[in-house]
């Protein structure tokens, strides 16, 4: 009797017996319980509309998730081969900047940007040939007398042609050479050789790597110009500099002949010294020499008279023949 009840019955009134009859249990009873199903109805249905309420939001949170996807990953494999398109790595769909092959304008735009970028990466060496070919032109075009230096600048021609090392840009330096002297004899005021174009010459033969072919050019070059300077009567604008006897002596260190590529030099620097006495070699004028007798087999005798040349030719005043490490290497 002492053990609890569950659930507990409910609380009674005063003058209520704990046991009813069954008339009063029918009218009585039923009120309490029709109370205490009112009250539970009530809590259900809060219940109920609670959990609808947040199964409704998880619904609707499922329905986002489906319905926005990752765009870089493709929930569905595809089959490709023997490889999914799950096991390749995601892609993103962006539109392509670049013109779309289809015929029509796009075709068009396309070849457009196509030519255009050929047209940029090639207009280094390509642009400088087809100027040098367009003055080149100019040669039998315009008749003898007539070249305009504003129109057709022939030392910057010739210091082209020059840069190209090689036998026809030799070439044509000289045929733009002879052309200058066409050009002056014509009357042409404006357009007179200089030392500045037999030097290009000369240098151009120096460096097209002809051997002692270029050499005789180049000395050939250096005599008729001398011999211009002297009949002329010593005009300014043709005497000799260190420069182009360093580019002659250069040549002929440069043939390639055992012996005689080294005596020819060292001809022509007897013969800058003894002759032109206003023209005075410098060190790299000796060190050319001196380097080209150091390549020969019994060179090494002649090249210490060099360099005593060399040191007394400083201790004589002159600033430009001092000897330099490459001189002692």
């Amino acid at each position: 009797n002492n053990k609890p009840m569950f659930p507990p019955p409910p609380l009674r009134t005063d003058g209520e017996s704990s046991e009813t009859s069954p008339s009063s249990k029918g009218s009585g009873g039923s009120t309490t319980d029709n109370s205490k199903s009112s009250r539970g109805t009530k809590q259900s249905r809060a219940n109920r509309r609670r959990r609808r309420k947040q199964n409704k939001q998880l619904r609707s949170m499922g329905n986002a998730a489906v319905m926005e996807p990752s765009p870089t990953i493709q929930t569905t494999p595809r089959r490709q081969g023997n490889l999914t398109s799950s096991s390749l790595p995601p892609t993103t769909t962006t539109t392509s900047s670049w013109p779309q092959l289809g015929g029509g304008d796009d075709e068009t735009t396309a070849s457009t940007t196509a030519s255009s970028s050929c047209t940029t990466t090639t207009t280094g060496p390509t642009k400088k040939k087809d100027w040098l070919e367009r003055m080149n032109k100019r040669l039998s075009e315009v008749p003898v007398g007539q070249l305009d230096p504003s129109t057709t600048p022939i030392a910057a021609i010739m210091n082209a042609w020059a840069k190209t090392k090689s036998t026809k840009g030799a070439t044509m330096v000289e045929r733009w050479l002879q052309r200058s002297q066409q050009e002056a004899r014509s009357g042409n005021a404006s357009m007179q050789p200089t030392t500045k174009m037999y030097t290009i010459a000369v240098d151009a033969w120096a460096k097209s790597g002809e051997g002692a072919a270029a050499a005789q050019r180049a000395e050939a070059i250096l005599q008729h110009m001398h011999q211009l300077y002297v009949s002329q009567g010593r005009p300014s604008c043709l005497k000799p500099t260190t420069g182009i006897f360093n580019a002659v002596i250069n040549a002929w260190a440069r043939a390639g002949q055992d012996e005689v590529g080294p005596k020819r030099a060292e001809q022509i620097l007897e013969w800058m010294v003894s002759t032109c006495a206003d023209v005075l070699p410098d060190k790299y004028t000796y060190n050319t020499v001196i380097h080209a007798f150091a390549k020969t087999g019994g060179g090494a005798q002649k090249a210490e008279q060099l360099l005593e040349q060399m040191h007394q030719s400083h201790s004589k005043g002159n600033p430009h023949t001092k000897p330099d490490t490459i001189t002692y290497n």
